[in-house]
């Protein structure tokens, strides 16, 4: 089982730095790390799933 988190991003925000889809899938990530061990416990996979406007999946995203 997993919980996919998706977002879009864009190179225009506010804060999306040299590569802004690992900018959002790290804020993504970061923001549920304190539950990880519950998800885990319960049996489900967090995946921040991250999309740029242009169409270009995260690594990580693309793979799940």
């Amino acid at each position: 089982m997993a919980a996919l988190d998706v977002g879009l991003c864009s190179p225009d925000s506010s804060g999306a730095g040299a590569d802004f889809c690992e900018s959002i899938w790290r804020k993504k990530r970061d923001r549920y790390a304190e539950f990880a061990g519950e998800m885990h416990a319960s049996g489900i996979r967090y995946v921040p799933m991250v999309l740029s406007c242009y169409g270009r999946w995260h690594a990580d995203s693309a793979a799940a």
